[in-house]
């Protein structure tokens, strides 16, 4: 599938901090989450197939990001949508990860 994942480590970094406990992260993610359009965006959880195998939040966008094709959806272009762009700095891709479960 391919998305743009809810960055941990940018958010740590835009919070100045390098505890992963760090409470205020969890408020960053529930913030991103919320904003999410969910009519036409999903979030799942799902693994980055480059880095260490670690279960991400990933907004996809909707059926036509996902599919068995990796060349065809590593090429397929998917725009960060306009109300998307505030979070831009705490998002990663869009690039192709590996789904594991709503």
């Amino acid at each position: 599938m391919k998305g743009f994942g809810i960055d941990w480590e940018k958010i740590k970094a835009l919070l100045k901090t390098t505890d992963d406990k760090d409470h205020r992260i969890d408020g960053v993610m529930q913030r991103v989450m919320l904003s999410v359009d969910r009519e036409e965006h999903w979030i799942c959880g799902a693994y980055p197939l480059d880095g260490p195998r670690k279960l991400t939040n990933v907004i996809s966008f909707g059926e036509e990001s996902f599919g068995d094709d990796l060349e065809g959806l590593q090429q397929r272009e998917i725009p960060i949508p306009r109300y998307m762009l505030k979070m831009e700095a705490v998002l990663t891709g869009p690039k192709v990860f590996l789904f594991k479960e709503w």
